[in-house]
């Protein structure tokens, strides 16, 4: 570009940084449901009267500014809709607990904001900042915006915020979170599950003569740490929300098809996706529960409580299907000409079913070997069956279930999985006993009462809790 075009681009950018600084702080941070927001929001500010300091214009490109300008809006975007009108603070309240349990330390924060995809992800908001940075500031100069702190930003389906009992899938987000933190430990697990399958490939890729053997043994290797990391952070989603995770995750898997192992390959071997079949996900979460002998539980209790429709629901998570005999895989690519994509195809297609023996014992390894080593003495899910079933109790009578009958006045205050596997199963009660004659307005009628009841239980309980909390600190 010219020098004019340089000035006029410059001065554009120059005013859009300043429109930008104007958008953050117009943000009300008294409105955010936990205080890491602010630390976003900050964050951001900082940024931004940096990259409007005079003196580190002189080494920006005005287009390279421009652009990065651009980009940084979708951070603002995340900042701003992260405010408690479209997120329940006491429901991500109760999962920043959780988060400082499993994480255990104050060096990675997490903030939530929404998202239009109708997915649940978490992702570096300081890496993503630090990116766009690079061609625009000091290498020193972001170091010390950044900090050493690593900052999150968790995903939820904005389409699904006032849908609380889906909120489970947060859980399987902190299991990234938990994977990155000890990734060491868990590809040793890993690797040592999948050592026998992966010298199956290797000979027959030998046998097959294929001269660039080690490149595919490389992306295959990555892909089998992409299902592997899913499948863990399932385990951590059923470890955090019981059931409720469980049901969570086969409402995520409606509308698509269930039964394929995806793989996205590209060049950049670290940035290849993968994931197993939803088939197979439910099916390793419903082990892990153990969902037999729990629907056996549950059934007894419900006898006991219920003489209506409700109790269908002690039979449905037991008739959930599980089968993942029709799995099969299927590898996209960008660019779709990518040469390795027949080869890994056919290959992970040949060994599907050793390729789910690995991974089932790789589950094994981190529930005896990690979980219940690092986290034996915390317990997430402490809720009996007959807890669940006077909560759903006192859904069906329109109350909130905040408390579990004990015998006395107050009873006792129902704590987050409890909460949120009652709304999760009386969801399932409301849309599985809809009168298909109703208007379609009956079920939103009750959905929606069902999502106030579990907001207000939400609310209540954290307050009841906080105020516990405080009462035996004084």
């Amino acid at each position: 570009m010219n020098g004019k075009a340089d000035s006029l681009v410059l001065a554009k950018s120059l005013a859009l940084v300043e429109k930008t600084k104007q958008r953050v702080k117009q943000i009300d941070g008294a409105n955010f449901p936990t205080a890491t927001s602010e630390s976003a929001r900050s964050l951001l500010l900082t940024a931004l009267n940096e990259i409007a300091n005079p003196s580190h214009r002189a080494a920006m490109s005005p287009e390279v500014l421009y652009n990065s300008l651009i980009k940084i809006q979708s951070l603002v975007d995340e900042v701003e809709m992260s405010t408690s009108d479209r997120i329940a603070w006491p429901l991500v309240s109760y999962c920043d607990e959780i988060w400082k349990a499993l994480i255990g330390d104050d060096s990675r924060a997490l903030f939530y904001s929404l998202t239009k995809e109708h997915n649940y992800f978490i992702e570096s908001f300081s890496d993503k900042l630090a990116q766009l940075l690079s061609n625009l500031l000091p290498e020193n100069e972001i170091k010390r915006i950044i900090g050493t702190k690593k900052l999150y930003c968790l995903k939820m389906a904005s389409m699904e915020d006032e849908n609380l009992p889906l909120y489970a899938n947060i859980g399987h987000e902190f299991g990234h979170a938990l994977y990155w933190t000890n990734q060491i430990e868990l590809l040793r697990l890993l690797d040592r599950a999948c050592d026998d399958l992966l010298d199956k490939i290797v000979e027959q890729l030998n046998q097959s003569g294929h001269s660039q053997t080690r490149r595919l043994i490389a992306r295959i290797g990555q892909i089998i740490i992409c299902f592997a990391t899913e499948l863990f952070c399932d385990l951590i989603g059923v470890f955090i929300s019981g059931p409720g995770f469980l049901l969570s995750l086969q409402e995520m898997s409606w509308g698509v098809n269930q039964n394929i192992w995806s793989v996205n390959l590209v060049p950049k071997e670290l940035d290849i996706n993968a994931y197993p079949s939803f088939q197979f996900r439910i099916r390793q979460i419903w082990d892990s529960l153990n969902v037999e002998e729990m629907g056996n539980n549950v059934r007894g209790v419900f006898e006991e409580l219920f003489d209506d429709p409700m109790q269908e629901l002690a039979d449905y998570l037991s008739d959930i299907d599980t089968s993942h005999s029709n799995d099969r895989v299927k590898v996209f690519s960008n660019p779709d000409s990518d040469k390795d994509k027949g080869i890994i195809e056919s290959l992970l297609s040949e060994n599907l079913s050793e390729l789910k023996d690995s991974l089932q014992e790789f589950l094994q390894l981190c529930s005896e070997e990690f979980l219940e080593k690092k986290f034996n003495s915390l317990s997430l899910l402490p809720f009996q069956d007959k807890d669940l079933a006077e909560l759903l109790k006192r859904l069906s009578y329109d109350i909130i279930p905040n408390i579990v009958p004990d015998d006395t006045l107050l009873g006792q205050p129902a704590n987050f999985a409890m909460i949120l596997n009652a709304s999760a199963m009386y969801r399932i009660k409301v849309l599985l006993n809809r009168d298909e004659e109703e208007p379609p307005e009956k079920a939103y009628h009750d959905l929606q009462k069902l999502e106030r009841l579990a907001a207000k239980s939400f609310e209540v309980s954290y307050i009841q809790a906080q105020y516990s909390k405080w009462k035996e600190e004084q």
